[in-house]
């Protein structure tokens, strides 16, 4: 999804935020992509100030950092991108994708959202200067929400200062439902660059 141009002239550069979403929404029926997360609130005409990627995942597959990131330089190169503002996010198995992708490359992503997953403490100093804001239920039983504690512990012990988090006590593992409907998300993304 492309903004609205408003005036702008050909050269003009958009923030890219990509959405990587969760193992429901595998396969080759891109409706699928739909059902949650930002492509979900884009289609109730949120008006995004950003270009909007939301990739799917094959039927069996997992996200695999190198080939999320070869989406990124791509989409950077062929279309209007700033490169200093892209952001990833992910919820499930794309919150795990999203942890993956940044300790991968840190130095491509301008923040990082995962939501309801969890990553490898050990990444704690590869993360610890990334724009981080991480979502989880705390009675998330698909994926404990032990997994983006570990993860907050881990980077804040290394230094973080740019790491925060939101932990909904009443939500399970469908967290990404209020962190995706709460407009301050989509705002700090925006107030962040490399």
């Amino acid at each position: 999804l492309l903004p609205e141009r408003n005036g702008d002239t050909d050269t003009a550069r958009f923030p890219l935020v990509i959405f990587l979403p969760g193992a429901g929404e595998r396969g080759n029926g891109l409706e699928k992509l739909k059902k949650h997360g930002p492509p979900m609130v884009a289609m109730k005409d949120h008006g995004f100030p950003f270009v909007l990627a939301a990739p799917q995942c094959p039927p069996a597959g997992w996200w695999e950092p190198d080939e999320v990131i070869a989406l990124t330089r791509h989409l950077i190169k062929t279309l209007q991108i700033d490169p200093k503002r892209v952001h990833l996010t992910g919820l499930s198995m794309g919150g795990f994708g999203t942890w993956a992708c940044l300790a991968k490359e840190p130095k491509l992503y301008a923040s990082g959202v995962p939501i309801c997953g969890g990553g490898d403490p050990n990444n704690a100093p590869i993360l610890k200067d990334i724009p981080i804001w991480a979502f989880h239920g705390e009675k998330d039983e698909v994926v404990g929400v032990i997994k983006t504690r570990e993860m907050e512990e881990a980077i804040l012990k290394a230094g973080g200062l740019k790491f925060r988090s939101t932990y909904y006590p009443n939500e399970a593992h469908e967290s990404w439902i209020p962190a995706y409907e709460n407009p301050a998300l989509f705002a700090w993304m925006m107030l962040q660059t490399r």
